[in-house]
């Protein structure tokens, strides 16, 4: 978007990666939805009706084939993770959404680095076109706050935080006068040191990177060893990626994301009898779960062990530190 601006032209791959990113990540439409309106600003109309066009049928053909699945139009991930997008956008559920994002402290910093924007570019600085760019920024942040998402090792709000480069570019000429007439260790460091402050869970994700790594090793990579290795049958687990990878016996979701019919029976039902069903169905007679995810779990069960982590949690979800792998009957 900043070479845009400084160019004048909206290069093949910025169009491209206004269709596409929201084809990666459910996301990424809090960036591409405010680029269009950018380029309808800057009357890049012919842009906005090709990508506009393109981004449209690729979403609604993705979502026409989940509905030939019987999976609904959303993809269940979406709704599952999503509170917003299972309320049907309920007003009262964005703005509390919206307020609890804010209240942490990355949605903080990204509020702040929004205003910072728009107030450089309503400035001196807005005769020179960067008020568009501005709202650009202002707007896909308020976007991911109402709808979006923090935490998860910090990986919903990666593609957002792009917003806050902006910042440099917004405030170039006073930091280039600052740099030009000034020594310049007694600016890098305060900058560091601020940079440091406000990216601080971020730097700290970064140090505990190699023990997450770990912890998933212990956890999902052993469990996958175990169904695939010495079970070798059907097994239910609410936390399917790694187990049912590779994995040729059928891995029923016991908690929603990978499955329409599961997400629904456990959001609808208080009594967890629905679990014993969904067995019953696909020949299950092991389920790997996390008790702490689940308000209750069939009364027939019988744990025959847990799995646990062999040093600090890092990146299993809360509640799957001790991972209980109950017989549901």
């Amino acid at each position: 978007m900043i070479r845009q601006r400084q160019r004048n032209a909206v290069p093949w791959w910025l169009a491209a990666a206004v269709v596409v990113g929201p084809l990666v990540r459910c996301e990424n439409p809090a960036l591409s939805l405010p680029a269009l309106v950018y380029f309808t600003w800057r009357r890049y109309y012919r842009t906005v009706l090709v990508c506009g066009a393109a981004l449209a049928a690729a979403m609604a053909g993705f979502s026409l084939f989940l509905y030939s699945l019987g999976l609904g139009f959303i993809p269940t991930p979406v709704v599952s993770h999503s509170l917003p997008v299972s309320s049907g956008g309920r007003w009262d559920v964005l703005v509390h959404t919206f307020r609890d994002n804010l209240r942490t402290q990355q949605g903080s910093v990204l509020a702040l680095g929004s205003l910072l924007v728009l107030h450089a570019a309503s400035g001196s600085m807005r005769r020179r076109g960067d008020w568009p760019l501005a709202v650009w920024a202002a707007v896909a942040t308020v976007l991911h706050l109402g709808a979006g998402k923090f935490g998860a090792f910090f990986r919903y709000e990666v593609s957002i935080w792009s917003v806050v480069l902006l910042l440099l570019h917004a405030y170039r000429r006073p930091f280039g006068r600052i740099a030009a007439s000034k020594p310049i260790l007694p600016i890098v460091l305060p900058a560091c040191a601020f940079v440091g402050t406000v990216c601080q869970p971020y730097i700290r994700a970064l140090l505990r990177t190699p023990l997450g790594a770990n912890n998933i090793f212990e956890q999902q990579c052993h469990m996958h060893r175990f169904v695939t290795e010495y079970y070798r049958a059907p097994v239910g687990a609410n936390d399917i990626g790694c187990v049912s990878y590779r994995n040729g016996e059928y891995v029923p979701d016991l908690w929603g994301p990978g499955s329409k019919s599961a997400h629904d029976l456990r959001t609808a039902r208080e009594d967890p009898a629905w679990m014993n069903a969904v067995a019953k169905e696909h020949k299950v007679q092991l389920a790997m779960l996390y008790d702490e995810w689940f308000d209750a779990l069939p009364a027939s069960r019988i744990p025959p062990g847990e799995v646990h982590l062999g040093k600090r949690r890092i990146t299993p979800a809360p509640g799957a530190s001790g991972t209980s792998i109950p017989i549901l009957m």
